[in-house]
């Protein structure tokens, strides 16, 4: 793994794209290397949670090259290891998303940090027209949290496609309240203005 990979790692993990001391460089990398152990994503219970699909494909081609090997827990099938990319890229969403009693994470970490949401949409965005089971993740989502929005609520889904715009899609009322006002005026007129051009307005 590059050092550039891993100091991503260390910033998603912390939140923090700026200087970040010897000390919780060293504790960050703790936390990435305890969850590799765990069968979970580096990032995974970081204020930046998400992978970056291009990373996930790197870490399933060197998966085969590396001893001892790391393969990622699929939540929603029980913490069993992942036997597939199309696997691997649903261990990532869904690992994301686990908090507290969810199962895999023995501590009390949030999903993410919600003032970080338009990073974790960033990420997201990455998987987007991949052919991901978006409802089988929405599924899971909702059996963590019962009060995540129903499947295709504006302004969280495409309309014409069942592709989320935000990871806010699977979130519940907790996580969603925590998200920054501004940046939810910004995903609804983003909403709105994708609407407009594929119904041919302006």
């Amino acid at each position: 793994m590059s050092m550039l990979i891993a100091d991503t790692f260390v910033r998603q993990i912390l939140g923090n794209t700026g200087q970040v001391s010897h000390r919780d460089y060293t504790k960050a990398t703790r936390f990435a290397l305890e969850n590799v152990e765990k069968g979970l994503y580096p990032t995974t219970g970081g204020a930046v949670s998400l992978m970056h699909k291009e990373v996930v494909e790197e870490l399933y081609k060197r998966n085969a090259q590396t001893s001892p090997s790391f393969t990622p827990r699929v939540p929603d099938r029980g913490g069993k290891p992942a036997s597939s990319l199309e696997e691997w890229y649903v261990a990532a969403v869904e690992q994301a998303l686990l908090q507290q009693g969810s199962g895999l994470l023995s501590k009390k970490r949030r999903a993410f940090d919600p003032n970080l949401v338009s990073a974790m949409d960033g990420f997201l965005h990455t998987y987007s027209r991949n052919g991901l089971e978006w409802r089988r993740i929405f599924a899971y989502a909702q059996r963590l949290d019962s009060s995540v929005p129903p499947f295709g609520r504006s302004p969280f889904w495409l309309t014409f496609e069942e592709e989320p715009m935000s990871v806010l899609a699977f979130c519940g009322e907790r996580v969603r309240a925590g998200a920054p006002r501004s940046y939810m005026q910004r995903l609804a007129d983003v909403k709105r203005e994708s609407d407009e051009f594929r119904q041919g307005g302006t």
